[in-house]
């Protein structure tokens, strides 16, 4: 006849176990708290910095900001598709660019997402090179519009390393 080992070791109690599982619990509960509670600050602190710093908003044309979209689209989508962008890039590719998004509106008074994204792509495309041409086109006119909203915000003329780079006229 085969028997069941018990369930626990004879020198340790029931009642420690359930001590040690209750602790562990609570310390994990008490992490989502902290990490949910940081999120929405953060979240509420965007807000008011975006509601508070109207002098710094960037404007863009419907036609500017819909392009943008269809941008961020297509982008997606040959990211997804992209046979040569390993699966770790693609993930921070993805997550850049969706950041990017929820960031940018018509009216934004921040555009950091929007550097991070080109950063990370430019990563990219150094080191898979002309074989992402459509990414790196879109990227570059993505770019070509958002320099010449903050150029214009700015007052500014193009530096010439911009232009340059960006084939901004």
């Amino acid at each position: 006849k085969f028997t069941l080992p018990p369930a626990t070791p004879p020198n340790v109690r029931r009642s420690d176990i359930m001590s040690i599982l209750q602790n562990e619990k609570a310390a994990a509960e008490k992490r989502v708290y902290t990490r949910e509670s940081t999120y929405h600050l953060e979240q509420k602190a965007d807000e008011y910095r975006a509601m508070f710093s109207k002098s710094d908003l960037y404007e863009f044309s419907d036609s500017e900001y819909n392009r943008i979209q269809e941008l961020i689209n297509e982008l997606r989508d040959l990211i997804q598709k992209a046979v040569l962008i390993p699966k770790q890039h693609k993930e921070r590719l993805l997550k850049r660019l969706e950041a990017m998004q929820k960031e940018l509106h018509k009216r934004t008074s921040n555009i950091d997402r929007f550097w991070g994204f080109v950063a990370e792509a430019g990563i990219v495309a150094r080191k898979f090179g002309e074989d992402l041409k459509p990414i790196n086109d879109r990227v570059t006119e993505l770019g070509r519009i958002v320099i010449a909203v903050i150029m214009a915000k700015e007052g500014v003329q193009a530096l010439p390393e911009i232009v340059k780079i960006l084939q901004i006229k």
